[in-house]
């Protein structure tokens, strides 16, 4: 989806250029989320590429922030963590483009973000 299709919606704010990387020049936000959080990165060649999730919104399979490390094994039987960087990915079902990316503090999900698996604003 591009930028002015992903405003139509009316579920992001108006995208900002404020770029994040070489091909990530563009930002907004979910609307209706807290101040600075579930931050939208528009890709110039994927169309909107991640968005991260805030306290409150979960998966289909109900994995939030504040789940636990079992629950999302339960849910993604393929989740692996990395322990030395803290997180790790699980294949959305039904999508084979997309990832969810998860960060964990002492078992626990701290960060949640939607993403095409091969995105290109980070990491």
């Amino acid at each position: 989806m591009n930028r002015d299709q992903a405003e139509t919606t009316g579920l992001v704010e108006p995208f900002r250029n404020e770029p994040n990387s070489d091909q990530c020049l563009w930002r907004s936000a979910l609307a209706g989320a807290p101040a600075g959080e579930a931050i939208v990165l528009h890709s110039e060649t994927l169309g909107v590429a991640t968005i991260d999730a805030y306290a409150g919104v979960q998966t289909p399979e109900g994995i939030a922030i504040g789940s636990s490390l079992a629950a999302v094994e339960r849910a993604y039987p393929d989740f692996e963590l990395n322990g030395a960087t803290g997180r790790g990915y699980a294949r959305v079902p039904g999508n084979s483009q997309a990832v969810y990316r998860l960060a964990f503090a002492d078992a626990t999900v701290v960060e949640l973000t939607l993403q095409y698996e091969n995105q290109n604003c980070y990491e």
